[in-house]
């Protein structure tokens, strides 16, 4: 049985297996860098920075009504 398609190398395999494994980590972390965003808005961490300016955690916890964990990260 032959076949037209010409055997890609190692070098070449592994080129484009690492290629493609960076696309899906960066894919994987701007996902959830859009995750972040999306969880600011919703807990209302956006809104309190721009009405009252920089706060520290404890203080964006207070005003937002969240764990200061949350607002730290």
């Amino acid at each position: 049985m032959t076949s037209d398609a010409t055997p890609v190398d190692r070098d070449e395999f592994a080129r484009r297996r690492d290629a493609l494994v960076e696309r899906i980590f960066g894919s994987a972390i701007a996902m959830m860098d859009l995750l972040t965003v999306y969880l600011g808005e919703r807990l209302g961490l956006y809104q309190a920075l721009a009405q009252d300016g920089p706060l520290t955690p404890p203080e964006l916890a207070a005003r937002t009504g969240t764990h200061a964990r949350y607002a730290r990260e």
